[in-house]
């Protein structure tokens, strides 16, 4: 698994990410974060490890995420934003056949060119469904 690094100095060292870098640290972070998690499992992967990929320290983590659960809840909202575009462009009036099979070959070739994040919550259902899905909302039924 190849490292990502901060800034490297001319001494060697690696610097901690500036707040310049902000997204594409925050991405970093994501991404290292989806493999370590799909590979090692969310809970047996630490923020420590995490920041050892990145060359960063803990601190530089926190300074993007306040906890290990929200990477795995920013994660969980890239698989929501998947779909949200094409979910956009429906119009009820103009819905054809035609239509409908653009969105869906859409979607799929969405779902294809991301299915790490599809691999991350089969195999991390339980930290997954406990966090996102187990929600005290009122049960309502039908009559």
């Amino acid at each position: 698994m190849a490292k990502l690094q901060g800034h490297a100095r001319n001494d060697g060292t690696v610097t901690e990410p500036s707040p310049s870098d902000g997204a594409g640290t925050r991405e970093r972070i994501l991404d290292i974060s989806l493999e370590l998690f799909t590979t090692q499992g969310y809970e047996k992967t630490s923020l420590r490890e995490i920041a050892e990929q990145l060359g960063f320290s803990k601190a530089a983590i926190y300074y993007h995420f306040e906890s290990k659960e929200a990477i795995l809840m920013a994660l969980h909202l890239r698989l929501h934003a998947l779909g949200l575009d094409a979910l956009r462009n429906i119009d009820r009036e103009t819905m054809t056949l035609e239509v409908w099979s653009t969105l869906l070959d859409h979607l799929i070739d969405q779902m294809l060119s991301h299915r790490a994040l599809f691999i991350l919550h089969e195999r991390n259902r339980t930290a997954t469904s406990n966090r996102f899905f187990a929600r005290p909302w009122p049960m309502r039924t039908c009559r």
